[in-house]
């Protein structure tokens, strides 16, 4: 299978939606069954990627980032990215969209439950 996973941050960044989103990559691409490929706007900086088991794509312009998301079985979007989100729905691909961190205005209710906080 073919996984595109896309991340707004990456490593070598460094943050809880990094390192989540790059213990998922590290973890499936040791898998047999998934082929996964990483698509990030965070730049490489002095970072070592040749023993890393999946490819990263770095800062893709519009253009690459249509064409990996339709070799893509599924589109994995760490976090609420709109534009890979309206490219994977266009080209009608399976998305998951995993959410990170927690803002008030999340649809769990938290802020009508306890509006001083």
């Amino acid at each position: 299978m073919k996984l595109l996973i896309y991340s707004d941050v990456f490593f070598p960044s460094v943050g809880g939606v990094e390192r989540v989103s790059f213990n998922l990559a590290h973890g499936l691409a040791s898998l047999a069954t998934f082929d996964v490929t990483v698509v990030t706007r965070t730049d490489r900086g002095n970072a070592d990627e040749s023993e890393l088991p999946f490819v990263i794509v770095r800062e893709p312009s519009l253009g690459l980032l249509w064409r990996l998301i339709g070799l893509a079985d599924l589109v994995h979007l760490a976090g609420p990215a709109m534009l890979p989100l309206g490219l994977a729905l266009v080209r009608r691909k399976a998305v998951v969209i995993e959410h990170h961190g927690f803002q008030t205005i999340c649809p769990n209710g938290q802020m009508f439950h306890v509006p001083e906080k």
